[in-house]
């Protein structure tokens, strides 16, 4: 829905439009729902691409001091090691694979620097409990916000992402709702 005002900008006109969402998988199933107020690692999950923002996602975690996690690879993996040696870099990983290792996220952070069309990994992981912090550029994240699963920063600020990552290893209670809201909420 929210690509419409860019094509609209284009000059395409709205009547010959419709908007097909992403299909959409959660992360986890209700069979087994996670625990991310139990847990205290912060995953980025994506290519390691400076329009990612990945080097962002580990600044702030560093001035937070949680725990950051990376799933993906890219031509930033090799200054990311570099820069942030406190960061776990997991590579490409299966849907099994991501899934184990969110077993023990607290949140997943999208800090892409460019608006995000849809922001499949963000809606995957609330849908699936895991609480997201996504840039008020991505274009979900008034849907998150209203639905209660995650939380936004002011774009390409690694103190305002830090601030809400510092919020969110504190706050097991706000982790614990917004973890209910996604999983009940996030796919409606």
């Amino acid at each position: 829905e929210g690509m419409r005002a860019f094509f609209a900008r284009a000059g395409i006109r709205q009547e010959l439009l419709q908007t097909i969402r992403n299909p959409v998988e959660p992360v986890f199933t209700s069979a087994k729902p996670p625990t991310p107020w139990m847990n205290r690692n912060f995953f980025f999950i994506g290519r390691i691409e400076p329009e990612k923002g990945y080097d962002l996602a580990a600044e702030a975690a560093r001035r937070a001091g949680v725990p950051m996690h990376f799933i993906g690879d890219g031509a930033g993996r090799p200054a990311l090691e570099q820069q942030y040696p406190e960061a776990v870099c997991h590579g490409w990983k299966d849907r099994e694979g991501i899934r184990g290792l969110l077993a023990g996220a607290r949140a997943v952070v999208v800090a892409s620097r460019l608006p995000e069309p849809f922001g499949l990994v963000a809606i995957e992981a609330a849908a699936g409990g895991i609480p997201v912090i996504t840039p008020r550029a991505a274009l979900l994240s008034p849907e998150i916000e209203r639905i209660g699963c995650g939380a936004t920063f002011n774009d390409n600020d690694a103190a305002s992402l830090a601030r809400l990552m510092s919020e969110f290893a504190g706050g097991d209670d706000a982790i614990r709702l917004m973890s209910a809201n996604g999983l009940r909420r996030a796919m409606s």
